[in-house]
């Protein structure tokens, strides 16, 4: 179904593209604009989002992914010292 639409949209979008009018409004300075405009808009957005994401976590003391990467990381390291110093194999499991 999203495919049968992506098809029809792509279809349409090649007929206006041909035509003059169409043409003409997007080789305007104003059309530039608002072009450029709403390709920023996804990265403002994502960015305001991280960035109050990042007041929240910091706000309730929570973990982050970061955060529990480096967990991981250093039990494994933990597991690997005690295997070591119980006389057991060094590779990882």
């Amino acid at each position: 179904m999203l495919d049968v639409l992506k098809k029809m949209a792509a279809e349409k979008g090649k007929e206006l593209l041909q035509s003059p009018t169409v043409s003409k409004i997007l080789a305007s300075e104003q059309m530039g604009k608002v072009i450029e405009t709403a390709m920023t808009v996804p990265f403002k957005v994502s960015s305001a989002v991280n960035s109050k994401k990042e007041k929240l976590v910091e706000m309730f003391d929570l973990a982050t992914q970061e955060d529990m990467d480096e967990l991981r990381r250093t039990i494994a390291r933990l597991e690997e010292t005690i295997r070591t110093l119980k006389g057991g194999k060094t590779d990882a499991p």
